[in-house]
């Protein structure tokens, strides 16, 4: 008699597949096991580094003010625009800046200023910063040769002149660019080629640095050479005028190629003269 041992086919793919079931469910449970382990992992990394971060900004609250990291005052100044007050600049970038006072011992150090410089004027006479205190002064730059935006400017202060018609606190200030060449004679001549003869039109000269070194860190101007090193064949120079309150401080910045910018002009100067009234009064 013989026996049949094989298993039959149905049984053999029931185990089969309660085997392959059982596997990928371990799978399943020991990836599932995987991954806690690893949020934790990356919770427990984030506690601690929370807690670093803390105890670092912690640490550092108690240091002085020499230790904590330095900003650009640009970006740490904080003004409030004052209506009908004209602006100062402070900075590098220029950025308008209206003080808390309208004192000058409470001015930032840093807000643009004309100070420091010994110029000749056309007159041979010595023109520094003593010659803008209690006057309202508009700066220009030129150079007498220019045959470009040099007259245009000047016939333009020409008629903003004429539109001012109170000028005992206010003056005009021309500084060459050239001063290799434009001496006091130079000056002159050029004053009456344009047919200036108001007293308070200064045209000034002076040591190059000094010029160059105000027009670009007092102004913000545009001053260079374009040809030669020490020739000074060619300039590009600023076409704005700048105004200047009475003790010196940069307030405006306008566009002198029309007479559009210059009724601002006008209208600023105004506003500077009725603020110091008040103060006088005060």
């Amino acid at each position: 008699m013989q026996f049949d041992f094989r298993i039959p086919r149905q049984i053999d793919l029931m185990n089969v597949n309660e085997m392959k079931l059982q596997t990928i469910t371990a799978q399943v449970f020991e990836r599932r096991a995987t991954h806690r382990s690893i949020r934790a992992s990356w919770n427990r990394g984030f506690a601690a580094l929370l807690a670093s971060l803390m105890c670092f900004a912690f640490a550092h609250c108690d240091r002085d003010e020499a230790a904590a990291p330095s900003f650009p005052k640009e970006l740490s100044a904080v003004s409030t625009p004052q209506e009908g007050v004209p602006p100062h600049f402070r900075g590098t970038t220029m950025d308008p800046y209206w003080p808390a006072t309208q004192s000058p011992d409470g001015y930032p150090a840093d807000l643009r200023r004309l100070e420091n410089f010994i110029f000749t004027a056309h007159d041979a006479q010595r023109f520094d910063e003593s010659r803008l205190e209690g006057k309202y002064t508009l700066v220009t730059f030129f150079f007498a040769r220019c045959s470009g935006i040099c007259p245009m400017i000047t016939f333009n202060m020409r008629k903003l002149s004429k539109r001012i018609a109170r000028q005992s606190d206010l003056q005009f200030v021309s500084i060459t660019v050239n001063p290799d060449e434009d001496d006091p004679s130079a000056l002159k001549k050029y004053r009456g080629d344009n047919q200036i003869t108001q007293p308070n039109w200064f045209f000034l000269t002076g040591p190059r640095v000094t010029i160059y070194q105000a027009a670009r860190e007092q102004f913000g101007a545009d001053v260079q050479t374009v040809n030669g090193r020490d020739s000074l064949t060619d300039f590009v120079h600023t076409e704005n005028v700048f105004l200047l309150d009475r003790s010196g401080y940069l307030r405006g910045v306008y566009r002198a190629r029309g007479m559009l910018d210059l009724e601002r002009l006008i209208k600023d100067l105004e506003a500077l003269r009725a603020i110091d009234r008040k103060l006088a009064a005060r």
